[in-house]
């Protein structure tokens, strides 16, 4: 654990441990998954390659997940909150992913406001709304949800100003929330070195990716002061980052959300091996119901990044996905089909370093959730169609097709 993130995780969680939970309430929330593949395509990112999935496509496998989310609530107005994950694929297997606090005054009108600090996911997702930021829709998630749990999270502190429709006698919820926060300056090697990807990985505060195999963070590339990995979760520049965030409800069930951010990252700075990359983003999500237990989910957002000194460049990539998601619910069964495309224009020329790309995904997924019961399974096709000129650089194809069929067993507590 690097010292940087060390106070912030472990001073919630003792708070939690030495307080006296008999007299606060404390819930826990917990699920446990099993799950059979088997995948074909490129290598996987995970395994040092530019395939889109982190499933390894040379053999069938097992994989299994455990996530324990702890929620205590020592007063009406505060809510502290740990989240812990483990995954076989990670190195370590188990990390940290949430350690939050929150202070929510109890409101004396249809407006109230709170305060979040530490360190928690923004909100964005709509599809990731289970414990531990899982889905319960799908087993991966799209290339826009998936880049946000590999690379972003908020360290630092959330202001959000809500609006309960309900309690004004109007059908209208409305929240705005302004953050500030650090140790999120790496945000953007993966997207620009690796690429989109269609996955669940959720990145431990801890945890370092491995990088692709690629000559320009090779020992003779452009870039050979980078690290064989990055540490999303560090704090390099020590330069504040913000994001701005709103978000629109009516009680027919449609939402609608538009965030900005920029984590103000130096592009010129880096330290034990890791740029400071200036990431900036802006996202749209809208969801609803339709007709006949049909439902819509989509998601649009456009990425810009930048790293490096001006001297070897610097890297300059602009990348935008989007997806289009339908659920339908009928009694203890669901189908839910997502199409993604993704893409990024890359605005250098660095011979060793090519980073554009193009793609395309398609999901469909079958579940069954007997009513009342703690259990679920899922089973999910998967097909992935992308370019990418990098690919050629380490001996592989510029187009990979890349499929994968999962089968998930959930058992989930409470």
């Amino acid at each position: 654990m690097t010292t940087q993130r060390f106070p912030i995780a472990c001073v919630l969680i003792l708070l939690c441990m030495n307080s006296n939970l008999s007299s606060a309430a404390s819930r826990f929330d917990a699920l446990v998954d099993a799950r059979v593949y088997t995948a074909s395509g490129e290598t996987s990112w995970a395994d040092g390659g530019l395939g889109k999935q982190s499933l390894n496509p040379k053999t069938p496998g097992i994989q299994g997940q455990g996530v324990l989310a702890w929620q205590w609530t020592p007063a009406s107005s505060i809510e502290t909150r740990v989240v812990a994950n483990a995954i076989d694929d990670r190195a370590g297997v188990a990390d940290i992913t949430e350690a939050s606090l929150r202070f929510r005054p109890l409101p004396r009108s249809a407006w109230r406001q709170s305060l979040r600090i530490g360190a928690f996911f923004p909100d964005i997702s709509l599809e990731n709304d289970g414990p531990g930021w899982t889905s319960t829709r799908s087993i991966s998630t799209s290339a826009v949800n998936a880049w946000i749990g590999e690379e972003i999270r908020t360290i630092g502190a959330e202001w959000t100003l809500e609006r309960r429709g309900r309690l004004a006698g109007s059908p209208h919820d409305l929240a705005i929330s302004l953050a500030v926060f650090g140790f999120n300056d790496p945000a953007g090697a993966m997207l620009a070195w690796r690429g989109w990807s269609i996955g669940e990985h959720i990145t431990g505060l801890n945890e370092e990716l491995d990088l692709p195999e690629i000559p320009s963070i090779g020992t003779s590339g452009t870039f050979n002061k980078q690290a064989p990995t990055t540490d999303p979760f560090r704090e390099i520049d020590h330069r504040p980052g913000w994001y701005a965030n709103a978000r629109y409800a009516h009680t027919s069930g449609w939402k609608v959300s538009g965030m900005v951010y920029d984590n103000r990252g130096d592009p010129g700075t880096i330290r034990d091996g890791h740029y400071a990359w200036r990431t900036r983003f802006h996202h749209v999500g809208v969801a609803g119901p339709l007709f006949a237990n049909w439902s819509l989910t989509a998601q649009w957002i456009e990425v810009s990044t930048q790293m490096g000194p001006s001297s070897v460049g610097p890297l300059d990539v602009d990348y935008s996905a989007a997806y289009l998601g339908l659920h339908r619910q009928f009694g203890d069964h669901a189908v839910n089909f997502r199409a993604d495309f993704f893409s990024a224009d890359d605005r250098e020329d660095t011979p060793d370093d090519p980073n554009q790309e193009s793609g395309r995904a398609f999901m469909l997924n079958y579940s069954y959730a007997p009513h009342s019961a703690h259990w679920s399974v899922m089973l999910e096709a998967l097909l992935v169609e992308s370019r990418r000129p990098a690919r050629v650089l380490i001996g592989d194809s510029l187009h990979a097709d890349e499929r994968s069929l999962v089968a998930r067993w959930r058992y989930r507590l409470p």
